[in-house]
């Protein structure tokens, strides 16, 4: 009997040091796991005004190229001086789809279409103030020749 005993008292012993390595072990896996989620991060950028100006650019673009190609120029989008240039020389393109705009810089976007089943790529400039209904106006339009390069 006495090898029974010291059985039982050595696997109840192992069987103890087991359930307090699990409970230690559960234990730190949810501090662990309080802290991942409770953890707050903060980013810090030093030009954040360029994540709300490109996008407003880009739709700008896009809504003043196609407006001047469908032959009725925005005024809200379009400057002054190319809203008169319009007047007297009408910008006719016939735009099969729109493939890309992208905000290349503060104040300038490029736009490449597909035209006539050509590639054409433009380089449009843009003017800001508050006191415009948009924020930006088209004030630059350059065709890019498919020879050059920028």
């Amino acid at each position: 009997m006495t090898d029974f005993s010291k059985f039982e008292a050595s696997f109840v012993n192992k069987n103890r040091v087991l359930w307090a390595a699990l409970g230690i072990s559960i234990l730190l896996s949810s501090v662990t796991l309080f802290i991942v989620l409770s953890k707050q991060r903060y980013f810090v950028v030093s030009n954040g005004e360029i994540f709300r100006e490109r996008p407003l650019s880009e739709d700008v673009c896009l809504e003043s190229f196609t407006s001047m190609a469908n032959g009725q120029p925005n005024k809200n989008l379009i400057s002054n001086g190319i809203m008169k240039i319009l007047d007297s020389e009408p910008f006719e393109i016939k735009v099969d789809h729109i493939l890309k705009v992208k905000s290349l810089e503060k104040g300038q976007c490029r736009l490449i279409i597909k035209s006539a089943g050509k590639l054409r790529s433009f380089l449009i400039g843009l003017i800001e103030s508050n006191e415009y209904p948009f924020y930006f106006k088209l004030n630059q339009l350059d065709e890019i020749d498919s020879k050059e390069e920028i």
